[in-house]
């Protein structure tokens, strides 16, 4: 049994995608003199806003405006335990100092999600124009299959 490509491409592009965020990530904290350990844990949050951005669009394959998958609990409530087992590991020193992180300032969070945000718009758009270029290709077939709607009745 062979994978079909779709099934591969977003896998592929949110890799692809994370690795380059985390590689911008570096560069931008470097620049902005942040040390190792913020550096660390500006890479911790940009892969966690990858792995959550690729929950959000990898469940059904499509935009989230025309999935589901914002309205299920179980997706909320992950988006939820990411969020608070990454700030446990940030700003709890016990966790901060045995992992290697270190507690970052708003600035450096706000830039470490950048990227991930911005990977997660272009992919987005991407999936928005493959729907509605779907919707009307499936219109224009629609016309010209035989169907009992489309036939008329004469009575």
């Amino acid at each position: 049994k062979t994978v079909p490509i779709e099934n591969l491409v977003y896998p592929a592009l949110f890799a692809f995608g994370g690795a380059v965020c985390v590689y911008i990530n570096f560069y931008v904290g470097k620049q902005m003199t942040a040390v190792d350990n913020e550096l660390y844990s500006m890479s911790l949050i940009c892969m966690a806003a990858v792995l959550l951005a690729y929950l959000c669009i990898g469940v059904e394959k499509r935009s989230v405006i025309y999935s589901s998958a914002l309205k299920n609990r179980f997706i909320l409530l992950a988006v939820g335990g990411v969020c608070a087992v990454t700030a446990l590991l940030l700003y709890v020193s016990r966790f901060s100092n045995a992992f290697g992180f270190a507690p970052i300032s708003g600035r450096l969070v706000l830039s470490a999600l950048l990227c991930p945000v911005s990977l997660f718009v272009v992919l987005q758009i991407i999936l928005i124009v493959t729907e509605l270029t779907k919707k009307s290709s499936r219109s224009e077939t629609d016309r010209y299959t035989y169907s009992p709607e489309n036939t008329v009745k004469n009575d």
